[in-house]
C-alpha cells in the first residue's frame, strides 16, 4: 500500500490571521492585500490554506457563541419582564373583581385587557396566529371569466 504524507501545517502568520479576521468581515479581496501589503492573488492563495480554513470556522463559532449567550439573556430579561406585567395585572384583577358587585365597569375591562397583554406577551392577535400556523401564504380563489 503506497500511502501518501500529508504536509504538515505551518502556523498562520500574524499577517495570515489578520487577513482571515478581514475575510470574516467581508472586506473585499483587494482591500484585504492593501492592508496587509500582498498582492491579491496571495490573499486568494492563502484562503486555500487548511489553517486558513480552521481560523475562519475559529472565529465563526466564537461570534455564534457570543450571540447565543446574548439571545438567551435577553429571552431571560423579556420572560422576567412579562411575568412581573402577568403578576401585576392578576394582582390587578382580583383587587377590582373583588369590588364589583354588580356589572363589571371600564375598570375591570381595561384590567383584563392588560392581562391579555401581559399573557399574550405584548404580541398582536395577527402575531400570535403567524406565530401559530407560520407565515403561510392566503389562497385566493380563481374568477370566472
Amino acid at each position: 500500500m503506497n500511502k501518501r504524507k500529508r504536509k504538515e501545517e505551518k502556523p498562520l502568520t500574524d499577517l495570515q490571521k489578520k487577513a482571515v479576521a478581514m475575510f470574516y468581515d467581508y472586506e473585499r479581496i483587494k482591500d484585504i492585500a492593501a492592508a496587509c501589503g500582498v498582492h491579491r492573488t496571495t490573499i486568494w492563495r492563502w484562503s486555500k490554506l487548511r489553517g486558513f480554513r480552521k481560523e475562519y470556522n475559529r472565529i465563526d463559532r466564537n461570534w455564534k457563541r457570543k450571540f447565543e449567550r446574548q439571545d438567551l439573556k435577553r429571552i431571560a430579561a423579556e420572560n422576567a419582564y412579562w411575568d412581573q406585567k402577568v403578576a401585576d395585572a392578576e394582582k390587578k384583577l382580583q383587587e377590582i373583581s373583588s369590588k364589583i358587585k354588580g356589572k363589571p365597569g371600564k375598570d375591570f375591562y381595561s384590567a383584563w385587557n392588560e392581562y391579555e397583554k401581559a399573557l399574550f406577551r405584548g404580541r398582536s392577535l395577527s402575531q400570535l396566529m403567524d406565530a401559530i400556523y407560520g407565515d403561510k401564504p392566503k389562497r385566493h380563489k380563481r374568477r370566472r371569466a
